[in-house]
């Protein structure tokens, strides 16, 4: 019997319609719908100076000036107690009175923000976390406050704070013990940080910093 006819060429009209109208063309990815719009405009909204000024009340004084600008989110600083005035050596995680403010101060901030139509994202550093006390060794490796870990939430290759939990995954910093975020317990423990953070300070998402194990 004579070979079946070859398929029928497509259309370049009709292969455009269909691309118009919104179907995959072949050998084109497929992309997940983000979370925004993709009209938003974040603004960072501190800098490495802001903690010698009475922070939050100055940004919660500019939020109309700020959403006028046509800004959508803005950034504000890590909230937590912290060895460096910036923020960026956490201590404590679930005291949220820093050089930038109060736990207060910090509330009234987000509630001007939000009343002006800015969504909030809140800086949490998660790669290290400074310790409150030195152990039997010497070393600085004891966490206080309610997650008072042990050697055990640091990982094992961290030359400097005698950590006892799996390696890293990447480089270690050097000026703060390297949080292994391996362990179930740090897990569960960073989730309901967070969870609490959120609903306290009100923030609308967050800036990861360093987020690795």
């Amino acid at each position: 019997p004579p070979p079946p006819p070859p398929p029928a060429e497509r259309e370049p009209a009709a292969e455009a319609q269909q691309q118009q109208d919104g179907a995959v063309a072949p050998n084109e990815p497929e992309w997940n719908p983000g979370t925004g719009s993709g009209r938003e405009m974040l603004l960072q909204g501190f800098n490495w100076e802001s903690h010698k000024v009475n922070y939050y009340g100055e940004i919660a004084g500019q939020a109309r000036e700020i959403a006028e600008l046509g800004f959508t989110q803005i950034w504000l600083p890590p909230p937590t107690d912290s060895v460096s005035n910036e923020g960026y050596m956490p201590r404590d995680l679930y005291n949220l009175n820093s050089k930038y403010g109060s736990l207060e101060e910090l509330q009234m901030a987000v509630r001007e923000l939000h009343e002006h139509g800015l969504q909030v994202l809140g800086d949490a550093v998660l790669n290290h976390r400074c310790a409150s006390r030195q152990g039997p060794n010497g070393v600085w490796n004891q966490f206080g406050g309610k997650l008072d870990w042990d050697q055990r939430a640091i990982v094992n290759d961290d030359p400097n704070f005698q950590g006892r939990g799996n390696a890293s995954s990447g480089e270690c910093f050097a000026a703060a013990p390297n949080v292994d975020h391996s362990q179930d317990f740090v897990r569960s423990d960073i989730l309901e940080w967070m969870n609490w953070l959120k609903s306290h300070a009100g923030y609308d998402g967050w800036r990861l910093d360093s987020p690795s194990r």
